[in-house]
């Protein structure tokens, strides 16, 4: 760091603030208090600074920060390695830090100089005070070490002057101490003077020693040798300096105007003792008293060595102009100066770093760049020819400005010689764009350009290497490197960093890499072009491995890469499925399996054929046809097709309500297949036979207890049904499941998609895991654009990605001869008094609502908001669900109305009714109406204990209407009897009312079906209309590539549901 004192930092704390703006400010101060700044090199006049700053990710950036005069301004030129580039927080840390340090210096060791300066200013605003009869005077000797001061305690005598007094001892003024009879400005005057000696000795030297002497010296208490001689101030006088001859010698002389005889006093500035008349004064020179003594020791020179000391004389001491000896014959050049440039290499800390040498010819005589303020006849030597050139500083500096508009700058400010140039931020990229952009036409503008033989940008070339290994099934690993001579120097941490600093680069590009040592990898992008992607995903996952780690359907960018430099170690398997991607012409058609006892329309047959294609190039994948177009027949055809190819051992897990529909459908599609089911309080000896069956059939409910023994297994395929079961990727089924173990794994679902894009993610986290990537990833590149921006592109992307793994077709599209489906809307009035509890509940509930969201937010307040919601969906069904005294009081009811007055109708007509309700406690009201009524109905709770045999009632005709709560029927039933579905109470999620309703519209049914959804006008109910229409846009989005927008959830529109 430069000495704070000698040089200041010319940017303040505030002036920086101003530059970069408050919000850059408030970022960089943690990197400052953290102590993140380091390796920081500061130039000495702060032309240039050099630092490193550790980022966020442990990644440290480097930092390159130029300041240059710009008359009474500065230019601040802030490079980092960064993102951002240019005047970043980083930068800012950098200069905060500088700043920092500069005041810690400031405060602990102050300079010598500034000590003085405080202190002499302070003497001279407090004058001596004349009562003290005893003072300190100041006796001065010249010695061979310098001048010294020898302090006396004297008394001043009534006829004028003092007495001889005393010596006092250097202990007296080194502790500090007062005496009672002493002036504290003498004592001060003499700390200081001792502070900036060794003990012993008061010698007065440098700057500091002057103006001690002149503070003496105007004391009147100064004296020469003894006390009767008084030292007085004297004029300044002028420094000459001449040659003199004698005999075959000569001898410079240095003299003062006016004094035949005087002293030098070597401190800065010189001053001189004239002891004829006792007089000190400054001795007006632009040279140091050090460089005077040492002058006045030269020795005569003999004649034939005067010349080549002269020269040496002039070069060092530039800032005086040496007169010529009269012998001497010098040539004077008045010419136009030809700017030279040396390109070479200069020593900066601990690198060798690029470096342009300005000089300037004049005629034959090359002078290197000097300082603005340098003798403007400068003397050279050439052989035994001498040269005064009288240089052209006008030339000059334009030279330097036309070489800065190049995008060169000087090293050091304009206090020093512009004479080393450099590009911003010292990065051989630059230098490269420098030499061929800028040298050829500097040379057409008449400069000399001159590249030395060490010059070297340290731009080295090598062709990466790739490395392929497997570590476990459906994953393999890439390592990049080059090879170095000995060195194996991994790639992935230094492109991971050019892509966060500059993105994905264009085709054909280069990436120029810096590398540990200072050099810079100079790499083709075609050499990595099939890798930027996954690289950039690993970047926005947080992810720094030193090596990819990539699910195996990736293996077909392998492919892309150059053959020569690809090599596969234990990985086998990689490389033949990274051909067979590559070889890939299409799906193939699949012969329907021997021993399937169905006939597969054409929409199923391509289904086995897509199940087929997965299951050959190792993927899983989601089947999300509609409801009721066979997902399972499809599945159980590919299962049979895959016995016939190997071994089989299949686990399918479905919700308990499916169980028994998996085995009826096994055993009449498939009777080939052994089937195991595991259910029920009984199946521990089934557990223990799994080997020996080759369709296992178990329940999510039970997934959980038995995991131990199914993770004993390595299956072939791994079939979940209903598969929006793990849709919450943090619940305990989800775990279990993920911690089977299977070669080929599948997801059956209508509603992949039911509320948000998570869902879908946590079933492709099981089907294919690394499809989508880390969650936070998987949030910030699709969910939150597609979700809250609407943007389409992110949408289409994600179509995209997971279109080859995700085969969905709808009714309508793959089932022309499906009889037609009525949704009906049945809006219902409510009677005066179930309309006051609704109202007087709504408006309670609105402004409990309103006052949770303003003191804890929406977060926070969803069990009270939807414990709200919930007493409004109960009071538009029955005021019986409501818990509140009021309710009781209720008499009517408007759907169980609507229902006593049309079902019996219905009946009649021959119609075969489902009543689905959410609510378990509706249901049982709805009985109540039934019977009596005398209406004999089937009914499936989760309660319900011999579910199959209600199932068969209702399907074989034995009763007319079936009672189904949404939650333990709305999945996985084939209820083609019905040709009227009743939903008693409308459900948030669309996808869940049309799961329930394709129960009965469904393969296999020949009739006309009717949707009634019974639904309470002008209450919360039509408002749950809407978002079902709005969480629909979000799966049409995805599925069909529609770009409908989706629902933006606010706390005022919540709100709205209380309206």
């Amino acid at each position: 760091m430069p000495d704070p004192q000698t040089q200041l930092f010319p940017l303040s704390d505030y002036e920086l603030k101003l530059r970069y703006g408050a919000a850059v400010y408030q970022r960089a101060q943690p990197y400052l208090e953290q102590n993140k700044v380091f390796r920081l090199e500061v130039a000495d006049d702060y032309s240039r600074i050099d630092a490193q700053v550790w980022g966020n990710s442990l990644i440290p950036y480097r930092q390159t920060i130029r300041l240059l005069r710009q008359g009474r301004d500065w230019q601040l030129q802030a490079r980092c390695s960064c993102p951002v580039a240019v005047n970043c927080k980083h930068t800012l840390a950098v200069l905060l830090k500088v700043i920092q340090l500069q005041e810690q210096q400031h405060q602990q060791q102050q300079d010598k100089v500034q000590l003085w300066l405080n202190s002499l200013q302070q003497l001279e605003q407090q004058p001596v005070e004349l009562e003290y009869k005893d003072r300190v005077l100041f006796l001065l000797d010249l010695t061979e070490q310098g001048l010294s001061v020898s302090p006396r305690r004297a008394r001043r005598l009534k006829k004028g002057g003092f007495g001889q007094g005393s010596l006092l001892s250097e202990h007296d003024y080194r502790q500090g101490y007062i005496p009672h009879w002493g002036c504290s400005e003498d004592f001060r005057l003499l700390g200081l003077i001792s502070s900036q000696n060794r003990f012993g000795q008061m010698l007065l030297k440098e700057r500091w020693g002057a103006l001690a002497l002149q503070t003496m010296l105007q004391s009147g208490r100064c004296f020469w040798q003894k006390v009767q001689q008084e030292i007085k101030p004297g004029p300044n006088r002028p420094l000459q300096l001449n040659w003199q001859q004698q005999d075959e010698h000569h001898l410079l002389q240095l003299t003062l105007e006016g004094l035949p005889s005087w002293r030098l006093v070597d401190t800065t500035p010189p001053m001189y003792l004239d002891e004829s008349r006792f007089e000190m004064g400054l001795i007006q020179t632009r040279l140091t008293g050090e460089q005077l003594q040492h002058l006045l020791k030269i020795p005569k020179v003999p004649e034939a060595e005067l010349a080549q000391l002269w020269l040496g004389m002039q070069q060092a001491l530039p800032t005086e102009q040496l007169p010529a000896p009269a012998d001497i014959q010098i040539n004077s050049i008045q010419e136009v100066p030809k700017p030279v440039l040396k390109l070479g290499m200069q020593r900066q800390g601990r690198r060798n770093l690029p470096v342009a040498e300005l000089c300037f010819r004049y005629g034959s005589i090359e002078l290197a760049a000097m300082p603005a303020d340098a003798p403007l006849v400068f003397h050279h030597c050439q052989g035994q020819q001498h040269f005064a050139i009288e240089r052209q500083p006008e030339q000059e500096q334009a030279a330097i400005e036309q070489l800065q508009d190049t995008q060169l700058y000087p090293q050091h400010s304009q206090h020093s010689a512009e004479r080393f140039f450099t590009v911003v931020d010292d990065s051989p990229v630059a230098w490269l764009e420098w030499l061929e952009r800028d040298k050829p036409w500097l040379q057409q503008q008449g400069w000399s350009i001159i590249q030395n033989a060490d010059f070297d940008l340290g731009i080295i070339e090598a062709d990466t290497e790739f490395e392929v290994h497997t570590d476990q099934p459906g994953w393999f690993q890439l390592d990049m490197h080059v090879q170095l001579g000995d060195e194996r120097l991994p790639m992935l941490p230094l492109v991971q960093q050019w892509l966060q600093q500059h993105g994905e680069p264009e085709p054909g590009s280069i990436l120029w890499l810096p590398l540990p040592d200072g050099r810079t990898l100079k790499l083709p992008a075609n050499q990595l072009q099939p890798l930027f992607s996954t690289l950039q995903e690993f970047l926005q996952q947080g992810s720094e491995p030193s090596s990819l780690r990539l699910p195996s359907y990736r293996s077909a960018l392998l492919q892309q890469l150059p053959e020569q430099q690809l090599s596969f170690h234990q990985a086998s398997d990689i490389r033949a499925l990274s051909q067979q991607l590559q070889n890939f012409q299409g799906i193939e058609s699949i012969a329907v399996p021997a021993g399937l006892h169905a006939e597969l329309r054409p929409y199923q047959q391509q289904g086995l054929n897509w199940l087929v294609f997965l299951q050959q190039y190792g993927f899983g994948g989601i089947l999300a046809d509609d409801m009721g177009l066979g997902k399972t027949l499809q599945t159980l055809a590919f299962l049979l097709q895959q016995k016939k190819q190997s071994r089989l051992q299949a686990l399918v897990i479905c919700p308990t309500s499916l169980i028994g529909n998996w085995q009826q459908e096994a055993e009449r599609f498939t009777p080939e297949l052994n089937v195991q089911v595991i259910h029920g309080q009984q199946r521990g000896k089934a557990l223990q036979q799994l080997a020996e069956a080759e369709l296992i059939i178990t329940t999510y409910p039970l997934m959980a207890r038995d995991l131990k023994y199914y993770q004993q297994h390595q299956f072939s395929h791994i079939v979940l049904d209903e598969a929006q079961q793990i849709k919450n990727s943090r619940s305990q089924t989800t775990a279990a499941i993920r911690k089977l173990q299977g070669h080929f794994r599948l997801c059956l679902s209508g509603t992949p998609l039911e509320n948000h894009l998570g869902e879908l993610k946590s079933l492709f986290d099981f089907a294919l895991p690394g499809l989508l990537g880390s969650d936070a990833f998987f949030r910030k590149q699709f969910r939150r654009p597609i979700e809250r921006e609407q943007h389409p592109q992110r949408g289409l992307e994600l179509q995209q990605r997971v279109a080859p793994f995700l085969l969905r077709r709808t009714k309508s599209e793959v089932m022309s001869e499906l009889p037609e489906k009525v949704e009906i809307d049945q809006y219902l009035a409510m009677e005066a008094d179930q309309r006051q509890l609704y109202d007087s509940i709504r408006l309670s509930m609105e402004s409990h609502i309103r006052q949770l969201f303003a003191e804890k937010g929406l977060a926070k307040s969803q069990i009270e908001f939807l414990d709200a919601l919930l007493k409004l969906r109960q009071a538009c069904c029955d005021a019986r669900l409501v818990k509140l005294p009021s309710a009781q009081k209720v008499q009517s009811s408007a759907k169980l109305d609507w229902l006593t007055q049309n079902v019996p109708e219905m009946i009649e007509e021959g119609r075969k009714i489902i009543i689905f309700s959410q609510f378990t406690s509706m249901l049982a009201l709805i009985e109540e109406v039934m019977q009596q009524l005398s209406i004999p109905y089937a009914k499936l709770t989760g309660q319900t204990k011999k579910r199959q045999q209600q199932i068969d009632s209702f399907q074989q005709g034995e009763v007319p209407l079936f009672l189904i709560s949404l939650k333990a029927g709305g999945t996985g039933l084939n209820l083609t009897a019905a040709d009227t579905v009743i939903h008693y109470d409308p459900w948030w999620n669309p996808a869940v009312m049309q799961q329930a309703t394709d129960r009965a519209h469904r393969i296999g049914q020949d009739k006309k079906v009717f949707v009634y959804k019974l639904i309470a006008k002008d209450t919360v109910e039509q408002k749950i209309q809407l978002l079902q229409l709005q969480k629909q846009a979000l799966a049409d989005s995805l599925f069909s590539g529609s770009q409908q927008g989706v629902w933006q959830g606010s706390a005022d529109e919540l709100l709205q549901l209380f309206s």
